[in-house]
């Protein structure tokens, strides 16, 4: 997995003010051309100066908190292809009132894994545990997929069905490695928090 760094390390620097004046006028010229690069730098700017709605401070925090996990889980994946990364946790954004499946306090999580997403519902049993269903995505039907938790409190294994879906009845709170392997062959690693 790879992402435009550069790009992103220029920003900061445009905005920090740490460009000589060539290179400015040529960063310049890029936002005009990059909308989304231009929308990202307008929105810095404003939290720079403190110009947000400060109703949206929640949502400044928990953008943060996911970007620092997905930075990691960049690195992380940079090292090793088969690692997750984090691309939603209802549990740092939750989802809107009227979008929730539920009454009950769901947590909704969206991984990116290789050229698949890893889509998690996490719902409590007790206060204590849980119950986890899942589904990965753009696999073979062919391809039996083994999902592994192991954390402290246990090991829990399933086998997935033909359509990659899972589901852990009761797990315990706790933190988890799962693997996802496809007989032999280990397709991804994440780190789950319950």
């Amino acid at each position: 997995m790879s992402i435009d760094t550069e790009k992103f390390e220029r920003l900061q620097k445009y905005l920090s003010g740490r460009m000589n004046s060539k290179e400015r006028k040529a960063f310049e010229k890029e936002l005009v051309a990059d909308q989304v690069l231009a929308d990202m730098a307008d929105f810095l700017k404003a939290e720079k100066s403190g110009s947000l709605d400060h109703s949206f401070e929640y949502l400044r925090q928990a953008a943060h908190s996911l970007l620092d996990r997905q930075l990691i889980e960049l690195e992380q994946a940079e090292r090793d292809n088969r690692r997750a990364v984090t691309l939603f946790d209802s549990k740092l954004l939750p989802l809107p009132e009227g979008v929730r499946p539920a009454t009950v306090d769901t947590r909704r999580l969206r991984y990116k894994l290789g050229q698949s997403y890893l889509d998690i519902s996490i719902y409590p049993i007790s206060l204590h545990s849980f119950e986890m269903i899942g589904q990965l995505s753009d696999r073979d039907e062919d391809q039996r997929l083994s999902i592994k938790l192991v954390g402290d409190v246990g090991r829990f294994e399933v086998e997935a069905n033909q359509f990659a879906m899972f589901r852990f009845e009761k797990i315990l709170a706790d933190s988890y490695e799962m693997t996802i392997r496809s007989g032999s062959e280990i397709l991804g690693r994440l780190i789950i928090e319950l």
